[in-house]
């Protein structure tokens, strides 16, 4: 999975699955074997939601989920059995979220979060229920945000954060620990950025790319602590954006790009990499349209395009790398009319329009895609005035207010 060979992983998932299947088909009473099934179903899961399949995720998580339930209505009593469901909760609340399914996955949350917290109060020295409660809260703030609850989404990554801090505070030297605490400070920060609060934003970020630093100072060989830092540097270069510091924003992003191009050299197989490097250039691009740099834009985007349609080469059922080059082919077709390279920004505009209508019409429920049609349509229909123009040089532009 890592690796990016999701195929492999799915094959050898599914044949995991399929030998725990007939364990249970030869001992059905137990509960163990029961367990093992509900693990390989999670695990094909999230190979299938890596894919992009997120119909296939969402079946094979709910299927986990009602073993898991059975096997805790048989021990009611069973602190693993009540965190397994709570796992499974959190696992289709996860998928139902990414499929636009937002009432869906606040509730499969809640229901996670209820549990957890029944178990931190039966053990209230547990590190490890604790966490558990940190989580379910990050993913409740998470579904919060997601449907516009930025409130709530701030009253769960608060405490979450502060159930953070508390595990921290008892175990300085754990590199876990502090991990959390600037996961928690990113969410945190999302979430003042997203009410407007940028100075909250900014203070969470810079706390949480300071820990993160330390972190890699710690472990300078390690792939996800540079990964981590490239995150919180992206966070800071977009809260510097929002504050209009552009110079600020564009040494951030330029610096995370630096950390993921070295991670995707390392690894040049990895899908995740590559999508990384992608969005440090989308930022790039963005900082240097504000600054009035569009060829530096359009090199970025045009880069970023690249690599997402190499994804979807690699992957063609993903609905992620779909959205991905949709959203990258609006982006350089943009930054193309902004240049007067009116035919190239038609072209761009009109491809991803194309994309989003197949992805609406394969996923309805899916309000998101849904959404990002009807704003490309309404922004196609706003640049350009003439529809079917027979000369480039007839095609006028309109800018949006």
């Amino acid at each position: 999975m890592e690796a990016g060979d999701l195929p492999g992983a799915r094959k050898a998932y599914d044949e995991g699955l399929t030998l725990r299947r007939a364990l249970l088909d030869q001992n059905p009473q137990s509960a163990q074997a029961r367990r093992d099934v509900a693990l390989s179903l999670d695990k094909v899961g999230d190979a299938a939601r890596e894919a992009g399949d997120l119909q296939g995720a969402r079946k094979a998580y709910d299927e986990s989920l009602t073993l898991t339930r059975a096997l805790l209505d048989q021990n009611p009593q069973s602190a693993q059995a009540r965190r397994d469901v709570a796992v499974s909760l959190n696992k289709v609340g996860d998928a139902a979220k990414e499929a636009g399914d937002l009432q869906g996955a606040r509730k499969a949350h809640d229901e996670s979060l209820t549990l957890r917290r029944a178990l931190l109060a039966q053990n209230p020295q547990s590190a490890q229920a604790r966490r558990d409660v940190a989580l379910s809260l990050d993913r409740v703030g998470d579904a919060a945000r997601a449907a516009g609850d930025l409130p709530g989404a701030r009253k769960a990554y608060d405490e979450s954060l502060t159930l953070r801090r508390a595990l921290l505070a008892q175990n300085p030297q754990s590199a876990q620990a502090r991990r959390d605490v600037a996961v928690s400070l990113i969410k945190v920060g999302d979430a003042a950025m997203a009410a407007g609060d940028l100075q909250g934003a900014r203070k969470a970020y810079d706390e949480s790319l300071t820990l993160r630093r330390a972190l890699l100072d710690q472990n300078p060989q390690s792939a996800q602590a540079r990964r981590d830092v490239s995150v919180s540097l992206n966070k800071v270069g977009d809260a510097a954006m929002e504050a209009g510091d552009l110079q600020g924003a564009r040494k951030a992003y330029d610096e995370s790009l630096t950390l993921r191009r070295a991670l995707l050299d390392q690894n040049p197989q990895s899908a995740q990499a590559r999508r990384d490097v992608a969005v440090s250039l989308d930022r790039v691009g963005n900082a240097a349209m504000k600054a009035g740099d569009l060829p530096g834009a359009r090199k970025a985007y045009d880069e970023s395009l690249t690599l997402t349609r190499a994804l979807l080469a690699q992957n063609p059922e993903s609905e992620q790398s779909h959205q991905d080059v949709a959203l990258a082919l609006l982006r350089t077709g943009l930054c193309a009319a902004s240049m007067g390279d009116l035919e190239a920004g038609r072209r761009d505009l009109e491809e991803a329009t194309t994309i989003l209508r197949r992805l609406a019409q394969a996923a309805p429920e899916n309000a998101t895609y849904a959404q990002q049609l009807k704003s490309l349509e309404d922004l196609l229909a706003q640049l350009f005035a003439d529809s079917s123009p027979t000369k480039p040089e007839e095609r006028r532009i309109r800018r949006p207010r």
